[in-house]
């Protein structure tokens, strides 16, 4: 769909034919993003896992760059939805040498399960396995025979919150991150000095985090990061022309990004961690869509605060503090074990078990006799 949108723009011949393409191109590029996280949680595991996460948005950070450099240098615009094209295209090829998660097919197709298992151990030169194999294990089995969906994570007591500040935090993510991009024509500095300055900062931010991305406590990381974020905002409540104030406010914007940018590489990685195997990339998926909301809201949010004379940098502070308080309740996820089972079909669980061995202890004498 990516590549549809991206050709479409390509050839368009009025501005319907564009909008329908940026339609399609956000359509399909949006979730393929997110998407990617849930395959690299499934595919992943340990250090590597955490790693691999935010190793993919440095390549994001590089793609920004990359276009900020073609549109300064090319000015026609068809050629520059062509610059777009075709990477989306190639990259369709990409995709066809990456094995299916094997975790997935495990619920739909065993024997692509096993073919798919076997490809992955003669890759690592590890002993192939047999079908009957993924059936040893009644419990995995009945894990994987169920289909979640966002119901579950709204009936569930001890998923619940964590849901709804996931969405809050990812909200907050993506209105902050989108309305720099937004307002930065408002800095005092021309389009592609800021711009270049702000994927400058994002680069940095997403190569930093990657080197200690192990160490770091995620849920302390993020609201801290937040709040920064809130106290920057503050400088923007002053207004004046000089050009060493209008220096200092692209700066700013490029450390408010700094900082957004690891809270949205962290956030990623705590939202896989904060919830059970079972629906983790449901959570995942959902958490992304539902935050966003963010990236739509930012552009009335900055014409209410035109209204209202209030530069918008303002306003995205003030949302991310709200919404770091929103995580106070959560707990942290740094070494610790990723859970595979919800809360409380792991609590009805350990109570059948129990009963049935109350039950057997019971009737045991009553055999003897």
């Amino acid at each position: 769909m990516t590549s549809f949108g991206a050709l479409l723009v390509t050839f368009a011949m009025n501005y319907q034919m564009i909008a329908i393409g940026l339609f399609f191109l956000g359509f399909g590029g949006n979730p393929t993003i997110t998407v990617h996280y849930s395959f690299i949680n499934e595919h992943s595991q340990g250090n590597f896992r955490e790693v691999q996460n935010v190793g993919v948005q440095v390549f994001f950070a590089i793609g920004e760059f990359a276009i900020i450099a073609l549109a300064y240098f090319i000015t026609y615009w068809r050629w520059l939805a062509v610059s777009v094209a075709i990477p989306s295209i190639l990259l369709n090829i990409g995709n066809l040498l990456i094995f299916e998660s094997p975790q997935f097919l495990y619920t739909k197709n065993k024997k692509k399960c096993v073919k798919i298992l076997n490809q992955i151990a003669k890759l690592n030169g590890t002993q192939y396995i047999k079908i009957d194999d993924l059936a040893t294990n009644p419990q995995t089995k009945e894990n994987n025979s169920r289909v979640y969906s966002i119901l579950d994570l709204l009936k569930y007591k001890s998923l619940r919150y964590v849901f709804f500040a996931g969405v809050m935090m990812f909200f907050a993510i993506k209105v902050t991150y989108y309305g720099i991009s937004f307002v930065s024509d408002q800095l005092g500095l021309n389009f592609f000095t800021t711009n270049f300055i702000i994927a400058f900062f994002e680069l940095l931010a997403f190569a930093t985090l990657d080197f200690f991305i192990t160490k770091l406590k995620r849920k302390t990381n993020i609201i801290s990061g937040f709040f920064i974020v809130g106290f920057m905002s503050l400088y923007f409540l002053f207004q004046s022309d000089h050009i060493v104030f209008r220096i200092f406010e692209g700066i700013l914007a490029g450390l408010m990004r700094f900082l957004i940018c690891a809270v949205w590489a962290l956030g990623y990685i705590y939202v896989s961690e904060l919830f059970p195997s079972v629906v983790r990339s449901l959570a995942l998926c959902l958490i992304s869509a539902g935050g966003s909301f963010g990236s739509i809201a930012q552009a009335f949010l900055s014409n209410l605060c035109s209204s209202l004379n209030v530069h918008p940098m303002v306003a995205f502070g003030i949302i991310c503090v709200l919404c770091a308080l929103l995580l106070f309740p959560l707990r942290e996820t740094l070494h610790q074990p990723l859970r595979e089972k919800i809360e409380e079909d792991q609590t009805r669980i350990r109570s059948s078990m129990l009963h049935i061995n109350d039950s057997e202890q019971i009737t045991s004498p009553l055999h003897d006799t």
